[in-house]
């Protein structure tokens, strides 16, 4: 199912995932990873990886990135569903 969503994929129109499905998959990966950095010490957080380009950073930076990028994400799921609604008139909603 990733791989249909995944960096450069065409996202399907046939093949929607179901917002169970969604929130499924999303809580076993967030699981995965919460449970990965509670076993970090300080010296794993602070070991240096390679980021995109070849920059290193530390695990640390690492994950703070990555909340960044998906408070991102978050934002542009509000802005569209908002921009959506406003198109097709759709009454305030959760």
């Amino acid at each position: 199912m990733i791989a249909d969503f995944a960096g450069k994929s065409v996202p399907s129109d046939t093949n929607v995932p179901t917002a169970a499905k969604i929130r499924e998959l999303l809580n076993s990966k967030y699981e995965a990873l919460k449970n990965w950095v509670s076993e970090q010490d300080s010296n794993g957080l602070a070991r240096l990886v390679a980021g995109g380009g070849g920059k290193m950073r530390s695990v640390e930076e690492t994950l703070l990135v990555l909340t960044w990028h998906e408070a991102h994400h978050h934002g542009q799921i509000h802005l569209t569903w908002n921009l959506y609604k406003a198109a097709q008139a759709v009454a305030n909603v959760a």
